[in-house]
């Protein structure tokens, strides 16, 4: 029997694994060009991870400070301040007190009762969310707030919130009864000023909006995580509003972002994940009909008789799934109306894009929507570019 020369075996063994790269190479390349996956394929349990081609996008153009939602793994967590509080008569002398450049530590979670608090410029208010000591970080919360009621009210401007976990009064959506809506109008974090900071904090269980940014707020969101929040993650008022938003994870019902899109209004949305869970139906007029992600109205512009959808929109690198079914009600009302991820009723003033994202819908005229009487404008001041849809 004779024994093939041991160069030869090693010479067939090297070709066959350069074949097996070569090929597995030219698949994952024809892979990225023709992306395409089943709607069941992009329902992740309990996965917050975006989907490979957006992966490789975000490793090249985002330097994160932390994991998409913050928490652990988070890098800039605050572990005490110039004051630290445990309780809300502690909390309250200490506002009173502090000045631009103080930080004011959450060591304990605390009830506000029936007291909204109010943040004075440049002072932060901290939380150690994400920390090997106390991973959780510390919550401000209420159970009985008034109807209306706003938790945190920032009026000032250069506030920095971190590290913490804001809580409402609201029930979780798979207890409000069918039907039903509490009607507390509840608001976690309310903003009328400039150059506000809200990063790695966790926010739940108010139903109207979890922040909303007034005339002339301006906000910037990173590392946040946002659930139970029935109608508005984020509201996006008139007049100059502003929010720039990016590495959170997002569960939502009705809307993620809402903005009103009046003039001077800006947004940028970045390498966020955005979880659409199963809409929950209410004896509520807006609670029936299109869900949206991300919706930007418009105000008609006189001059020009143009609808403007703000100043500004940049929406990329985002990823956006599809909750399993089953959790508080399957996807059969919004499979009804048709499952979309971003509507804009109006034209930017400024050229605008939304480039790069994962949709979880089969292509651009699904992902991204215009139903008002400005479908004559539809794409002017708008790229859409390098965007995947996962559901063809």
């Amino acid at each position: 029997m004779n024994i093939p020369n041991r160069s030869f075996v090693n010479l067939t063994i090297s070709l066959f694994i350069f074949l097996t790269l070569f090929s597995t190479a030219l698949k994952a390349k024809k892979s990225s060009e023709t992306f395409s996956l089943n709607l069941e394929d992009f329902i992740h349990k309990d996965s917050h991870e975006t989907c490979e081609p957006l992966k490789k996008l975000s490793q090249n153009n985002v330097e994160s400070d932390g994991p998409i939602g913050g928490g652990k793994g988070y890098k800039k967590i605050f572990q005490s301040g110039d004051f630290i509080v445990s309780n809300l008569a502690e909390l309250q002398d200490a506002l009173k007190q502090a000045v631009s450049g103080d930080v004011i530590f959450i060591k304990k979670s605390i009830d506000l009762l029936k007291h909204s608090i109010s943040i004075p410029e440049g002072v932060t208010l901290a939380g150690s969310r994400g920390s090997h000591f106390n991973a959780e970080g510390a919550t401000l919360y209420s159970d009985s707030m008034k109807p209306g009621s706003t938790l945190i009210s920032i009026r000032e401007k250069n506030v920095t919130i971190s590290g913490l976990q804001i809580k409402g009064s609201s029930p979780s959506e798979e207890k409000i009864p069918a039907g039903k809506l509490s009607n507390l109008e509840l608001v976690l974090i309310k903003v009328s000023a400039p150059n506000i900071r809200i990063q790695n904090t966790k926010l739940s269980h108010a139903d109207r909006a979890a922040i909303e940014v007034k005339r002339n707020g301006e906000v910037f969101a990173t590392h946040l995580s946002i659930e139970e929040i029935p109608k508005f993650s984020v509201l996006l008022g008139i007049d100059g509003a502003a929010l720039y938003l990016t590495s959170s994870l997002i569960h939502w019902s009705w809307n993620a972002i809402l903005s009103v899109g009046s003039p001077g209004s800006h947004l940028e949305v970045s390498n966020n994940i955005f979880i659409k869970k199963p809409t929950l139906l209410l004896d509520y007029p807006y609670s029936h009909g299109k869900h949206f992600a991300i919706v930007v109205n418009a105000e008609e512009e006189l001059s020009t008789k143009r609808f403007l959808a703000g100043d500004f929109i940049s929406i990329r690198e985002n990823t956006f799934h599809v909750q399993e079914k089953g959790s508080i009600k399957d996807h059969s009302y919004d499979q009804g109306y048709g499952l979309h991820e971003i509507i804009i009723n109006g034209v930017p003033r400024e050229v605008s894009q939304v480039n790069e994202n994962c949709f979880f819908s089969s292509k651009m005229e699904e992902a991204i929507l215009n139903e008002l009487s400005t479908r004559r404008f539809f794409y002017q001041n708008l790229n859409t570019k390098n965007n995947f849809y996962l559901n063809k």
